[in-house]
Formats: structure tokens, C-alpha cells, sequence
């Protein structure tokens, strides 16, 4: 068909956007574009193309010049600077600049003897690493493969999910329950229903604080010797529980470690594996000596020569996180302190808006804790690091001036309209996730009809190639209860939606939030999954397609009312807004496709987000972001 069209003359344009490449034709008055996708993209390991990344949250510490006013608590580092031990070893290595141009030591006798020493095993069965996250990559190439399944007892830190998902492997999770507890039962029922290769447990765990004890962890690693079993102890320090002397009685453990924590050590990226001595081996074998460097190794030999001053700081969060507990208990139940065993505590809040409004008051008072969405589990959650007792008085401090203010949004003569998909995120989101949700489910009664839809949907694009009913594929649907599709509604917005965010939009947003604009999403996808990202970033409001459900809360698998797009914009945004826009002295619109020139109608300023300037945006008078 494509070549057709070309003989016959009605080739009209391309356009290259990264490894997309658009041709745009114009067939008996049809607008026709078809995207092909450029050969360099499958250079690419194909693990990594869909894959989710691991999310960072900036450092902003970074950003400002007098640092002392800001209280960072959201990486779990040590507040206070590491033992003076380490600043005068810097300092004297400092003094002998001849070793820059050189290569760092590749075997370090006495830094071996000091971690020896500290971990009370043999120097065969240690060794170290850039930090326990490279460690983890040496882990992962060693013990897991292509097609390997991984079971990570749930929610947990994210990067190792990342790490072996980047091998090929099948990532599943053993969750606690929603009150963060751990089930025994649960857990060893998803052993044997997953059948892993390998287990990866944070002990305690990151971010719920939970503590597995010993006993249970060798019952685990002892009843099933076809598994290796990774347990991370990066807050081990704070919980003095340790599995490290099970590593010489059983070949599938390994223990990873690091000194970013209770060392405060973060900057110099330093940690260490402990298993049995063929683990270590066959891990040194790979492992590329060069890579820790003299800082790393100077600054971490003195730091584990002065191991009281870390027990003291450990005392001193530890005393600090007592008083803590007992201040949160002032705003129950509006928040929850989770019992934690490491430097920090996990913070449940009554929903979701006062979870977001206490984020970004604490934020705004240069307070920067941790802002967890990588599972459901944590959706009205925050994570705070634990300094000590006069840094978490600061926060008490904060928190009740939060309390002892009135939370309403003021009026505002301000609005900015956003288009969602193509405009924020860089994908349609609207039928992916319906094929999220059915991808997710496992019922053979709603895959059946499912298959019987699909058959459908091919035979309807057979007669009509460039057939893409967003009804049909909706009436996928179908049946599914309202909970099920909210509950995938949330992890499709974390897993799919969050990574694929244009950054440059995101800054707009926010700086339009403190211009005083009331923000408000307006978008042809589903309202169910956009509503989260307007949670989120604390926004006004989403005006976006409902799908409808009857009495029953089951879905009927078409929409409440039509489709919000193209002229049915405004028709929403008028009846969403009601006088409210009629009076804004300013509205500005954001969006990517000329199909929004209806909603930019409404604008005062239009803003498109494109690579590529077409003429009907000099003609809207549109300014382009380029992305």
C-alpha cells in the first residue's frame, strides 16, 4: 500500500524525530502518517529498550550556594560529615599529588585487614566494590541470566530491579500487605508459585524499615539450595542484625553492604560483598579492580579505623528516631510512623493530597525528603532519613506549622491549560493502558473474550488498515470491576507513564505553579490514570475522557460522555471551569498537535511542544518548546 501511494505521487512530507521517522501522505483528501521506526535503535540490548528506569530525585543541594540551610533527608545519608580520621587522611593524600595520573591501587592489603577486622570473616570471603550498587551488577552477571526469574521481596529499592531486568531476567514481587507487614506465609507461598532462581531481600528493608530476623533468613536460605538469595544490609549498622556468618555454612547467600550509610561515606561510593570463598572468586574474576578509586579507598581505610565514632552517630539516630516516633503520634491519624530498624521512617498519610501538601510545605521550607512512587504500596507515603535529635526537632518544628495553617487553594485569574499525551508524556497514553490492564490480568474466561475482541480488532483493520477505534479497544474493558482497573490504573502511571515524562515540560509546570497559574490537565486519555499524575505534582484539576461503570462498579467498556478531544475540548473546559475561565485576565495553552487548535482558541498564549515547526503554529501565533 505505502509503495502504491508513492508511485502514484502523493508523497507530501517526512519528518525525523530521533529513531522515528514519520512520512506524512495525503491520499483522496486522507491525512496519512505512518512512523518507521530507524534500524539503530535495535543496535540497542533489547532488554533495555521498554525498560523503566530507576528514578532519581534531584539533588538540590547541589544548586545553591549556602548549603546550611537545607536540610537533606531523602537519600538515607549520613547528616553529620564522617569520622575527622577521613578528613585528615584526605587531606594528607592530598599533600602527595603524584598519585593522580596513576591508576588506584588494585589490591589494598590494609583496607582488606581493616573490613576483615570490622566484619569479623576471613579476607577470602570479602571483597569490594564501587559501591554495593556495582557490587550488585557483578552479582547479576554472575548468578542471573536471560530468562532467569528474580523474586525481590516488595516494595524495595528500585536500582536492583533495574540491574537484572538490564540481563533479561523476569523481575517478580513478594509485597507485604498494606500495612507494611510481613507475612511468612505469603512470602513462602510466592517462592513456590514463581519458582525464582533468585531472591532479593533488603534487610532492613528500603523503604518500609522492616527487619527479617536471622533465624528465618537461613531457614529460607537452607530449605531452598537452588536459589541464590542477595540480602542487602546497606542499614544493618542501625539494626545490629546480621546474617554475615551464615556465608560460611551455605553456598547461596551473598551479602551486600555499603559505607554510604552510618560511614557517611555517600560521596565516595564504597561497598563490599561477603559469601563463600568460590562466590568471591568467581565474582573477582570479573570484577574490574580499577574502578574503586584512591579517594574511595583512603577515605573508607580510615573510616573503618574509627568505627566508635560511627557507633556513636548510630546511637544518636537511633535516640533521634525514638523521639521522632514519639512527636508523629501528635498527628495521628492524619500520619503513621512504620516501626523502622534503619535510619529512617516511613511516613503513611490519610490520603493522597495531604501526603503531596505536606511534600512540597516541607520542601518549601528546605526540608527535602523522599517522595517514594515506584509501587502502590507507597502511593500516600513518605520516606524522612533520620538525622539527629536538633534536625528532626526542625522538622516536628515544620510539620505543625503545616498543621496549625489553613490548607485552601487561593483564586487565581491565572490558568494553564496542558494537553497530556505527546504534550508531557512522549507516547498516546490512552489505549496503551488498556492494553496494560489486559496484559496484567490472568482470568482464561476474560482472555478468551479478550482474544475473541482482538480477532475483532484485526479482521475491522484488515478491511480498513488505518482503522484504530479507541470504543472498540476500550470495550476491552469490559466486565473488569472499577477497583481492579484503579488499582492497574496506578501502576500503569508509576511503571509506564512516570518515566516517559518530558522533563522541560515538568520545569514549565512547576514554575507556572509558583507564578500563582492554576493548572488543570486536558486530555483524550483516561481520567482514571491521569488523575495520579495531577495527585502528584499537586495540580487543580484533570478535565479528561471518563470511561463509564454501572451499578455494580463494573465497567460497560465505552466512555462516560464523549471522548475529550478536538472540539470536544472546550466543550469540557467550559463546563469543567464554568465562569472560572470566562473571568482569568490569563489562559495559556500547551500541546503538541494541531487537533488542539479548539482548546489554543481559548488561550491567550499557545505554547506547542514539537521537534518539528509547521505552519499552523505561525498561523496560532504559537511559540514552540522544543523537546
Amino acid at each position: 500500500m505505502l509503495k502504491k501511494i508513492i508511485k502514484k505521487g502523493f508523497y507530501k512530507k517526512i519528518q525525523i524525530n530521533g529513531l522515528k521517522v514519520h512520512k506524512i501522505y495525503n491520499f483522496l483528501g486522507i491525512k496519512l502518517k505512518f512512523c518507521i521506526i530507524k534500524n539503530e535503535k535495535y543496535h540497542v540490548n533489547k532488554y533495555l529498550r521498554n525498560l523503566s528506569p530507576y528514578r532519581t530525585v534531584p539533588h538540590k543541594i547541589w544548586e545553591v550556594e549556602d548549603k546550611s540551610s537545607i536540610l537533606k533527608l531523602d537519600w538515607n545519608e549520613g547528616t553529620l560529615p564522617p569520622s575527622p580520621k577521613v578528613n585528615a587522611a584526605i587531606n594528607e593524600l592530598l599533600s602527595k599529588p603524584d598519585f593522580f595520573n596513576l591508576y588506584p591501587k588494585t589490591k589494598n592489603d590494609e583496607l582488606m585487614e581493616l573490613l576483615s577486622e570490622y566484619v569479623n570473616l576471613p579476607k577470602e570471603n570479602i571483597q569490594y566494590f564501587a559501591s554495593s550498587d556495582s557490587a550488585h551488577e557483578y552479582i547479576a552477571k554472575i548468578f542471573v541470566g536471560e530468562g532467569d526469574k528474580v523474586l525481590i521481596l516488595g516494595p524495595s529499592y528500585d536500582n536492583f530491579r533495574l540491574t537484572v531486568q538490564a540481563n533479561g531476567a523476569q523481575v517478580f514481587y513478594s509485597d507485604v500487605d498494606s500495612n507494611f507487614e510481613f507475612s511468612v506465609k505469603d512470602f513462602e507461598r510466592d517462592l513456590k508459585r514463581v519458582k525464582p532462581t533468585f531472591v532479593y531481600i533488603v534487610n532492613p528493608n528500603n523503604p518500609t524499615g522492616n527487619l527479617l530476623s536471622k533465624l528465618y533468613i537461613e531457614k529460607l536460605v537452607k530449605n531452598n539450595p537452588d536459589k541464590m538469595f542477595l540480602i542487602d544490609e546497606a542499614y544493618f549498622e542501625f539494626s545490629k542484625e546480621t546474617c554475615a556468618d551464615l556465608i560460611l555454612k551455605y553456598e547461596n547467600i551473598v551479602i551486600s553492604r555499603t559505607l554510604s550509610k552510618a560511614f557517611a561515606l555517600a560521596n565516595f561510593r564504597f561497598g563490599y560483598l561477603l559469601s563463600s570463598k568460590s562466590n568471591i572468586q568467581s565474582i573477582s574474576n570479573i570484577r574490574n579492580p580499577k574502578n574503586i578509586t584512591t579517594f574511595a579507598q583512603v577515605a573508607a581505610a580510615a573510616a573503618l579505623s574509627d568505627v566508635p565514632y560511627m557507633q556513636n552517630y548510630v546511637e544518636e539516630v537511633n535516640r533521634a528516631k525514638d523521639y521522632f516516633y514519639e512527636q508523629i503520634k501528635k498527628f495521628e491519624p492524619n500520619i503513621i510512623a512504620h516501626k523502622s530498624y534503619s535510619n529512617f521512617v516511613l511516613l503513611k498519610f490519610s490520603d493522597f493530597k495531604l501526603r503531596s501538601d505536606m511534600f512540597n510545605y516541607l520542601k518549601e521550607n528546605n526540608i527535602y525528603v523522599r517522595n517514594p512512587l515506584h509501587s502502590p504500596l507507597l502511593y500516600n507515603c513518605l520516606r524522612i532519613s533520620i538525622g539527629t535529635k536538633d534536625q528532626m526537632e526542625r522538622v516536628v518544628k515544620a510539620i505543625e506549622s503545616f498543621f496549625s495553617k489553613p490548607r485552601t487553594s487561593s483564586d487565581s485569574d491565572k490558568i494553564a491549560l496542558f494537553d497530556f499525551c505527546g504534550t508531557i508524556v512522549d507516547f498516546q497514553s490512552g489505549n496503551p493502558y488498556v492494553f496494560y490492564v489486559l496484559n496484567e490480568l490472568n482470568s482464561p474466561v476474560l482472555n478468551l473474550k479478550n482474544r475473541i475482541r482482538k480477532i475483532k480488532l484485526k479482521l475491522m483493520r484488515k478491511i480498513n488498515k488505518n482503522f484504530l477505534d479507541k470504543n472498540d479497544i476500550l470495550y476491552l474493558l469490559k466486565g473488569i470491576n472499577y477497583d481492579d482497573l484503579d488499582r492497574f490504573a496506578l501502576e500503569y502511571y508509576i511503571k509506564i507513564v512516570r518515566p516517559r515524562f518530558y522533563s522541560k515540560i515538568l520545569n514549565k509546570i512547576q514554575k507556572l505553579k509558583a507564578e500563582g497559574y492554576k493548572i488543570y490537565i486536558v486530555s483524550a486519555g483516561y481520567e482514571i490514570y491521569l488523575k495520579y499524575f495531577v495527585q502528584e505534582y499537586g495540580l487543580d484539576g484533570v478535565i479528561a475522557t471518563k470511561i463509564k461503570f454501572d451499578k455494580d462498579n463494573n465497567c460497560l467498556g465505552i466512555f462516560d460522555g464523549k471522548d475529550c478531544i478536538k472540539e470536544e475540548k472546550p466543550v469540557y473546559i467550559n463546563k469543567y471551569l464554568n465562569s472560572e475561565i470566562q473571568g482569568s485576565k490569563k489562559v495559556i495553552g500547551f500541546t503538541d498537535s494541531c487537533t488542539d487548535i479548539p482548546m489554543l482558541k481559548m488561550c491567550t498564549e499557545r505554547y506547542v511542544v514539537t521537534h518539528n515547526k509547521e505552519s499552523w503554529m505561525e498561523d496560532m501565533n504559537c511559540e514552540v518548546i522544543n523537546v
